[in-house]
C-alpha cells in the first residue's frame, strides 16, 4: 500500500497499483500535453519559416524579372547592332568581290595585250599618237594653231 495525501490534507491508504496507474496516466497526459505543445511550436515556427521563404522567393523572383528585363533590352540592342554589323560586312564583301572582278578583268586584258603579237604595232601607234599630241601642244603654245583657226574661219 502506498500513502498519499488527499485534497483536504488528510493521509489515505491507497493500493500501490492504483497510485502507479494514476501516476502513469498523469505522466501520459503531461507527456501528451508536452508533445502537443512542442508540435504546435514547431508547426508555428515552420509556418513562419515557410512564410519567410515565400517572401524571399517572391523577392528573388522580382529581382530576376528586373534583371531579365534589363538583359532583354541589352540583348535586343546587341541583336540590332550585330545585324547592322553583318549587313555592313556583307556590303563590304560584295564591294570587294566586284572590285576584284574588275581588277582581274584588267589584269586579264593586260596579260592578253602583253602576249598579243599585235602589241608592238599598237605600242608604235601609241608612240606616234603621243608625238602628234606633243607637236600639237607646241603649236598651240606658240599660237600657230590659233592663227590657222583664224585663217580657216
Amino acid at each position: 500500500m502506498g500513502t498519499t495525501f488527499s485534497d483536504n490534507g488528510t493521509i489515505r491508504n491507497i493500493p500501490a497499483e492504483t497510485i502507479n496507474k494514476s501516476l502513469q496516466e498523469k505522466h501520459e497526459k503531461d507527456l501528451s500535453v508536452l508533445v502537443v505543445n512542442e508540435s504546435t511550436k514547431r508547426f508555428e515556427k515552420s509556418l513562419t519559416d515557410t512564410e519567410t521563404m515565400v517572401e524571399r522567393a517572391k523577392s528573388a523572383r522580382e529581382a530576376m524579372d528586373v534583371l531579365a528585363d534589363s538583359v532583354k533590352v541589352a540583348w535586343i540592342d546587341y541583336s540590332e547592332s550585330v545585324q547592322e554589323y553583318i549587313n555592313s560586312i556583307r556590303q563590304k564583301k560584295i564591294s570587294a568581290e566586284l572590285e576584284t572582278k574588275q581588277m582581274m578583268a584588267l589584269f586579264d586584258s593586260f596579260a592578253r595585250f602583253s602576249n598579243d603579237p599585235q602589241r608592238e604595232i599598237e605600242l608604235k601607234k601609241l608612240e606616234q599618237f603621243a608625238d602628234v599630241c606633243e607637236r600639237l601642244r607646241k603649236l598651240n603654245d606658240s599660237g600657230i594653231l590659233e592663227k590657222i583657226a583664224t585663217i580657216i574661219k
